[in-house]
């Protein structure tokens, strides 16, 4: 699980990734091409700045362990939407 959180406006988007190796790179490049998938997400970055922006690791678990990667991720999603309610 990933967080990105606005450090002005406080406001949060997670994610549950496979991997988080290089993934906040991965962020960056597509935010600042302007072609994030999630447009919330893009235009708060768009407005506020790369420099606005922190990326954090909420939650790793060993993927030798994972079963089904699919629902394990999607249900870390859920558990953690749950958990913080992110706006984005």
């Amino acid at each position: 699980m990933i967080q990105i959180e606005n450090t002005r406006t406080h406001q949060r988007f997670i994610a549950a990734v496979p991997n988080i190796k290089n993934r906040w790179v991965y962020y960056q490049l597509n935010l600042n091409r302007g072609a994030y998938h999630d447009q919330p997400l893009q235009r708060a970055w768009d407005a506020d700045g790369a420099e606005a922006f922190a990326y954090s690791v909420l939650f790793k678990k060993d993927a030798a362990k994972v079963v089904n990667m699919r629902a394990t991720l999607k249900d870390l999603l859920a558990e953690w939407t749950d958990r913080i309610h992110p706006e984005y």
